[in-house]
């Protein structure tokens, strides 16, 4: 900080410590936190919600208030369903901002889940022909091809493949 400091710059760390991990990125905000000793960072500006409803509504949740819940029902932000009727909601609401040519995720509880939903979309994606069929193995144990797009959970920069002519990738969805 005091390299920033004599440069005339400042340091604006973004987060929120008991918030749980991105999916797709995150967790810097967290090892910074924890790497601080007494000097605890605490989220006081939200920009995430547009709708001030939902802004308290989640420092509630996030401090354990059950209550909050009911504000979330009320305005009809919790669904229900067998776990089938989720995940083609899930899949279904992808599935249409990829087609408007939205940056979309699907999130997931569980890796088998995300397996899951991933060899769906690419089973359709390979269908459809924005998607090559053949591609390279990978943790997971599928297949990723040209047009598939790759969201890593875990960088780790000193991965190679297994060895001479070896088919395997080192990311994971």
């Amino acid at each position: 900080m005091g390299a920033a400091r004599q440069a005339g710059s400042r340091i604006l760390l973004v987060g929120d410590a008991a918030q749980l991990g991105s999916v797709e990125a995150g967790g810097a905000f967290s090892l910074l936190v924890k790497d601080r000793g007494d000097l605890v960072a605490e989220l006081t500006d939200i920009r995430r919600f547009a709708s001030e409803w939902e802004k308290a509504a989640s420092i509630e949740l996030r401090l354990g208030n059950k209550a909050a819940i009911d504000d979330y029902d009320a305005h009809g932000r919790i669904t229900e369903g067998t776990r089938e009727v989720l995940l083609d909601a899930i899949y279904a609401a992808w599935k249409n901002d990829v087609d408007a040519g939205k940056s979309s995720l699907m999130i997931a509880g569980d890796s088998a889940t995300v397996t899951e939903l991933n060899a769906r979309a690419r089973a359709d994606r390979v269908l459809e022909g924005t998607v090559s069929n053949d591609g390279l193995l990978i943790a997971d144990g599928q297949t990723a091809g040209v047009g598939d797009e790759v969201v890593t959970r875990q960088n780790n920069r000193s991965s190679r493949p297994a060895g001479p002519g070896s088919r395997t990738a080192t990311a994971g969805w």
